[in-house]
């Protein structure tokens, strides 16, 4: 797989694919009480899964979700945002469950 400008080739096909930091830049825009990309979640294309791997974290406890390049990608340049925007979504809602449980877990 090589990276050429914002394309992928993968076997002899042709991929456009947004960047780290459009990615990052965008789901601060469409879900702000996700915090800061770097410090509350990070963002990098994980190459085994060909797709964005999103990774909401606080502390030790972090949760992650993948992103088809498709659905970012539509995101960003035709600005069709709604999967994107549900799966971040929920993404965070998961995250405040989960880590909601185990604290009353350990409170036990």
């Amino acid at each position: 797989m090589l990276f050429i400008n914002k394309q992928i080739l993968m076997d002899q096909e042709v991929v456009t694919m947004v960047t780290q930091k459009e990615l990052c830049k965008k789901i601060e825009s469409i879900h702000p009480e996700m915090g800061v990309c770097g410090v509350d979640f990070d963002v990098e294309f994980d190459q085994k899964v060909k797709a964005w791997a999103v990774d909401f974290h606080q502390g030790r406890q972090h949760l992650r979700t993948f992103v088809e390049i498709d659905e970012a990608d539509s995101c960003l340049e035709e600005d069709r945002c709604l999967s994107l925007a549900l799966q971040i979504g929920q993404l965070r809602r998961n995250f405040i469950k989960y880590t909601h449980e185990h604290a009353l877990e350990s409170d036990h």
